[in-house]
């Protein structure tokens, strides 16, 4: 999808575009050297060159989605299982794009990740209302995974059932569900290993 840019002739005459486009071409160029970084594995790195981008888009442009360049900047931070700052850029994507389940997915992950199991669990549930598609299954799966690991077996079997319809594919949510009925036949006969 394209949008229209026009510009008042001001803008033109004061060379107040050609400083933006400047801003943000510079900005794009450093997210690109940060997601090459990110796939080179070197992450430190990349979190610098998407810090740097993100500063030039203060205020952001209009060619240039900052939520994007926050959004590319976390999956480096959850790659060096740095969760507060993974957390904090994507409160910032949600508040910028509150209907992107994929943020929400992500934001629980990270978490998760963090040891904050209920706070996961809402933001799975907030994909789930929101989302489409494979999302919704990867975030009932998380929701569940989360759920049994707080003992919750009930509550994480349906989840991996829902995630499953969602996708039948979706192997992991079998393995999962197994799992947690197991678990929760054993706390209920009180055998060992509950």
């Amino acid at each position: 999808s394209h949008r229209s840019l026009t510009y008042p002739i001001q803008e033109l005459t004061a060379f107040t575009l050609q400083v933006n486009l400047a801003r943000e071409l510079t900005a794009l160029t450093l997210a690109t050297t940060g997601s090459a970084l990110s796939r080179a594995r070197q992450y430190t790195a990349a979190v610098r060159h998407f810090t740097e981008a993100i500063s030039r888009l203060q205020p952001p442009g209009a060619l240039i989605d900052i939520a994007e360049i926050y959004r590319r900047r976390v999956t480096a931070y959850l790659l060096q299982v740095d969760a507060a700052h993974s957390i904090a850029d994507l409160s910032t994507v949600i508040s910028l794009h509150p209907n992107n389940a994929n943020a929400y997915i992500e934001r629980g992950i990270a978490y998760e990740q963090s040891g904050a199991l209920q706070k996961a669990s809402v933001d799975f549930s907030e994909a789930i209302r929101i989302g489409s598609g494979h999302c919704v299954a990867c975030a009932y799966a998380r929701r569940g995974h989360d759920y049994a690991k707080m003992a919750e077996y009930d509550r994480a079997i349906a989840d991996f059932s829902n995630a499953i319809q969602q996708d039948q594919n979706f192997s992991a949510a079998y393995e999962r569900s197994r799992t947690s009925i197991h678990r929760a036949g054993q706390l209920r006969s009180g055998a060992p290993g509950s």
